[in-house]
């Protein structure tokens, strides 16, 4: 009987050590899951945040084009319109001889 009670508390021993090799080993594996969850998260965050600033910016380059489209205009029929007055003031200056 005193076999058995000692095989017994070896046994109970050995399920002890099991379940603490079992949480320590599920603990390590869940750091280590964690750790690269925490990985891939950061990594997806930054290219959210990378395509989120080029959509910004493409957006950006699109309202500036149609402005400076105008700005261009304007200036380019300012230069005629002053273009048409030299020509209005050289023709009163210098006028066409007979």
């Amino acid at each position: 009987m005193q076999d058995e009670n000692k095989a017994s508390i070896y046994w109970q021993d050995l399920i002890k050590l099991k379940d603490e090799v079992d949480s320590k080993l599920d603990s390590f594996i869940t750091a280590i899951f964690d750790d690269r969850l925490k990985l891939i998260t950061q990594t997806v965050e930054q290219a959210i945040f990378f395509y989120n600033n080029f959509l910004e910016k493409q957006k950006q380059y699109q309202q500036e084009t149609p402005e400076q489209s105008q700005k261009e205009k304007a200036w380019i029929e300012q230069r005629r319109e002053l273009e048409q007055l030299r020509s209005s003031i050289e023709t009163i200056i210098n006028p066409v001889a007979f």
